[in-house]
């Protein structure tokens, strides 16, 4: 906004350091001053002074001038063992078709190939508590360290304030956004594919950053998602309740990601070959209900009168009224059928 501001960078705040004024940072340190010369002032005016253009989250830009929220991986890519989390993929997540495992990692391996270039797709799982939606996602939160956040209530996704959004590339939604909000739907779904964003803190100036989060939406509810009729957002998975209550099982996949398992997951990841078009979402049976659930009031009239043949409407009231029958393969009255509807 015009304004210089101080960046402390090893302060953070959310998803971006803190800033404040210059006026305020030199108050801050008006009790270190020595012969009436404030600390802030020296640092000012020193030569040796660092200084950037802009904040920015770009993998791969070395530009001195930007303030790169990109910091490289935190965890080193290794070759070892995750076989237990690619079977809970396979097995658990996509119930072992073939094509949504390969759809499933792909996007996980793109966000290790490509974090630049997000493809504007989400996965959404749906399934009962102890499925393993939240095992997939603490695999993943150790894997893309420090680029991750869980979200658990609307009010921290769907929010003005979402400095915490800035600088992650995987995002999970844990029952965190319910799709009967229509007031929050624009946003939800402008998050999931616009390509910058812009990032807002209190009291702070606002600043525009590349949005490069993937979404990752678990729920135990049956309305998951808010899918529209032509939806391509989401890649909607339905996990089932097989391994609930196999803490034989929970323990292992967690043992295998704290023995290397993460640093193993993201060299497989980095290596994978991408051979299917991320932008185009298969669809899955569990979408086709999603949508289903996600019809305006017009739409399940619809669905309604197209599921039988006949139907039968009462008109009037008290003694008057009377019944009616709608048909199809005959002349309907516009009067009737508005009145139905």
């Amino acid at each position: 906004s015009g304004e210089l501001r101080v960046l402390w960078r090893h302060e953070w705040d959310g998803g971006v350091p803190r800033t404040s004024s210059v006026n305020s940072t030199r108050l801050y340190y008006r009790n270190q001053e020595i012969r009436d010369v404030n600390p802030v002032d020296v640092w000012i005016e020193s030569l040796e002074r660092c200084e950037f253009d802009r904040i920015a989250f770009e993998p791969g830009n070395t530009d001195p001038r930007v303030f790169n929220l990109w910091r490289g991986w935190s965890i080193t890519p290794m070759v070892g063992d995750c076989s237990l989390i690619l079977a809970h993929i396979k097995n658990a997540i996509c119930s072992g078709d073939e094509a949504l495992y390969i759809y499933v990692l792909s996007f996980l391996a793109d966000i290790a190939q490509h974090p630049e270039d997000p493809k504007g797709t989400t996965i959404a799982l749906r399934g009962p508590a102890g499925a393993g939606k939240g095992a997939l996602w603490r695999y993943c939160q150790a894997t893309f360290a420090p680029y991750t956040l869980h979200v658990i209530s609307p009010e921290h996704f769907l929010t003005r304030f979402n400095d915490h959004l800035a600088g992650k590339l995987m995002v999970f939604i844990d029952e965190a956004a319910w799709p009967g909000d229509r007031k929050g739907l624009g946003q939800l779904k402008g998050t999931i594919t616009e390509r910058r964003i812009l990032v807002e803190r209190k009291h702070q100036p606002a600043f525009e950053i590349e949005n490069l989060a993937r979404f990752l939406f678990a729920t135990n509810n049956d309305w998951a998602v808010p899918a529209d009729f032509d939806d391509r957002r989401f890649v909607m998975l339905d996990v089932g309740g097989a391994l609930r209550d196999m803490d034989t099982y929970w323990t292992a996949l967690d043992l295998e990601q704290k023995s290397g398992g993460a640093a193993a997951f993201l060299d497989y990841l980095l290596h994978f070959p991408i051979e299917v078009n991320l932008r185009h979402a298969p669809a899955t049976a569990a979408l086709g209900r999603q949508k289903l659930l996600s019809l305006d009031d017009v739409g399940k009239f619809w669905r309604l009168m197209l599921s039988a043949h006949t139907h039968c409407v009462t008109k009037g009231h008290g003694h008057d009224a009377y019944e009616i029958t709608v048909s199809f393969g005959g002349v309907i009255r516009t009067t009737d059928l508005y009145e139905f509807y």
